[in-house]
């Protein structure tokens, strides 16, 4: 039963790539270069990528058995549970307030992720697909 909800899971949240992380991966410039140029970049795009993947799930692993050992598991989960819809129905409850918060507004990231994409250098690719993965 796990291994078929496991399955669907990772079936379902594909599709979520195909429609946000596919056309990013299609704005990098790589049309004119060698095949071999080009695999090297993509594997330097999907490593940032899995990176973040990779360091997201072991610090939440780690602090799930922090708490299952200390037996507040599910309060924890209850109460991010409930600030995720916090979260969720902020900006649809107060429109007008979202505006007010800077940190909304993601200047900073497209400044980055701009300057990355004109960027020719390999370390610019990998950050590329770090940031994505963020």
């Amino acid at each position: 039963m796990q291994l078929t909800a496991a399955f669907l899971l990772g079936f379902l949240g594909s599709f979520h790539c195909v429609g946000m992380c596919g056309p990013i991966l299609m704005a990098l410039p790589q049309s004119q270069e060698k095949n071999s140029t080009r695999f090297w970049k993509q594997l330097l795009y999907h490593s940032g990528r899995i990176s973040v993947y990779f360091i997201f799930g072991l610090l939440i692993g780690l602090i799930g058995k922090g708490l299952l050992i200390i037996q507040i598991q599910q309060t924890v989960s209850i109460a991010f549970g409930l600030i995720l819809l916090m979260i969720t129905l902020f900006p649809i409850l107060l429109p007008n307030k979202l505006s007010s918060f800077s940190f909304f507004k993601f200047h900073w990231f497209k400044k980055i992720f701009n300057q990355l994409v004109n960027s020719k250098k390999y370390s610019s690719i990998y950050l590329l697909g770090f940031l994505n993965g963020l």
